[in-house]
């Protein structure tokens, strides 16, 4: 399944690329990880609890279809509370 890719724009943190799954926004991890200025994000993704983050196809600015890591708007909340 395709997930329409919309752009979430902030001052603070510049664009982040996100997707709708069952209504609820997730957000591309690399995007997050650079607003938040974190440099591995491997390692972010392996920190992450299962519901927090997952696996979804996009298309890519040339048109191909990628895969990513997104994480939940409920993980972005708790990351920004502690």
């Amino acid at each position: 399944m395709e997930n329409k890719l919309e752009i979430f724009k902030n001052e603070q943190f510049g664009e982040v690329r996100t997707v709708l799954i069952d209504g609820e926004p997730w957000f591309v991890l690399t995007d997050i990880c650079r607003a938040l200025e974190l440099t591995t994000v491997s390692r972010v993704a392996e920190r992450l609890e299962k519901d927090e983050v997952s696996q979804t196809h996009i298309i890519d600015s040339l048109g191909r279809n990628q895969e990513t890591t997104i994480v939940s708007e409920t993980w972005i909340i708790q990351r920004n509370n502690s």
